[in-house]
């Protein structure tokens, strides 16, 4: 089993759970925001269900909208995403619930700038009982949310090289800090970055015990 597994209850993120994500400062969102596309592409391996993304126009237009091209080097297909920006923060909330309440949902991805406690209770409880995971991105300032299942700290790191050319960037990488988790200790610190081959995350290769370190499969933590 590999790292991010073998640290989550069951070997896997919870699939009808409430996770919590937060930059490790302000200038690391849009990089949590990329790892959190990229942790939502590998709840839709058989794009049987679309994934739902909603934020506010603000934070939206602040850290980027998630871009087609992108997407499909993370094996996401455009067409699987759908994308809500209501104008309200009241209105996130509602399109989020009402998205995990569905049951038509692989994912329900929500960035907000804040959440209150009884607001991600309600949340946790939709995404309990369609058994459909919910993944938040929060400010990086705010307090942890107390009915989460599992929060990550996501601070971006340096681009892996490129194999081809050696000024050019290459893989994405993130330092990724599991602060809280259900049933198990906090504290796990990984850097690992995406592999558009694969479609999944590894360990970055100066810390892996071997060149071909187990990536993190699609069907594995999410």
């Amino acid at each position: 089993m590999d790292p991010l597994d073998a640290a989550l209850p069951g070997g896997q993120l919870d699939p009808g759970g409430l996770h919590e994500l937060k930059p490790g400062n302000y200038g690391d969102g849009p990089a949590a925001a990329a790892f959190l596309i990229a942790l939502a592409a590998r709840r839709h391996p058989t794009r049987q269900r679309p994934l739902l993304w909603v934020a506010g126009p603000r934070l939206a237009g602040e850290l980027g909208r998630p871009h087609g091209p992108g997407l499909s080097q993370l094996g996401l297909a455009p067409d699987g995403l759908l994308i809500a920006e209501p104008g309200r923060a009241g209105d996130v909330l509602w399109t989020l619930e009402e998205g995990l309440r569905s049951g038509a949902l692989a994912a329900a991805v929500g960035v907000l700038e804040g959440i209150g406690e009884t607001a991600a209770r309600r949340l946790a409880l939709a995404a309990r009982t369609s058994a459909t995971p919910c993944l938040l991105l929060s400010g990086h300032a705010r307090p942890g949310l107390a009915v989460a299942h599992t929060r990550w700290r996501i601070a971006a790191g340096r681009s892996a090289p490129h194999p081809l050319d050696p000024a050019a960037p290459g893989a994405s990488r993130w330092r990724l800090t599991l602060e809280r988790c259900r049933e198990r200790a906090g504290g796990q610190q990984w850097m690992v970055e995406w592999s558009d081959a694969t479609h999944a995350f590894c360990l970055a290769r100066q810390l892996a015990d071997r060149p071909d370190a187990a990536c993190f499969a699609r069907r594995r933590s999410g």
